[in-house]
C-alpha cells in the first residue's frame, strides 16, 4: 500500500486487491479510515458503484448497518 495523495487534512493510500486497484481516504484530525465505493463495487463483482447500490441485498445490507449503528455507511468525500 502507498500514499498516492497528501492534503492537510487526508491522506488517500492505493493498493491492489486480485489486479484492481482499491483506494482507502484516512482522515488525519479524525483517524478514520474510508473505502472508495466506486473501487469496493468493483472488487466484489459489480461493474459500477450504480450497479451495487441496484442490489437489493447491498440495500438490506447498507439499511442493517444503518439501523444497528445510525450511521449511513457509504459517503461521499470531499478533500
Amino acid at each position: 500500500m502507498r500514499i498516492i495523495k497528501t492534503t492537510p487534512t487526508h491522506e488517500v493510500w492505493q493498493d491492489e486487491y486480485e489486479g484492481q486497484k482499491v483506494q482507502f481516504t484516512k482522515n488525519l484530525l479524525t483517524g478514520e479510515i474510508h473505502v472508495n465505493a466506486q473501487d469496493f463495487a468493483k472488487v466484489i463483482g459489480f461493474d459500477s458503484l450504480e450497479d451495487m447500490m441496484s442490489d437489493n441485498k447491498i440495500l438490506d445490507c447498507i439499511n442493517e448497518v444503518k439501523k444497528e449503528t445510525g450511521i449511513f455507511p457509504i459517503t461521499k468525500q470531499n478533500f
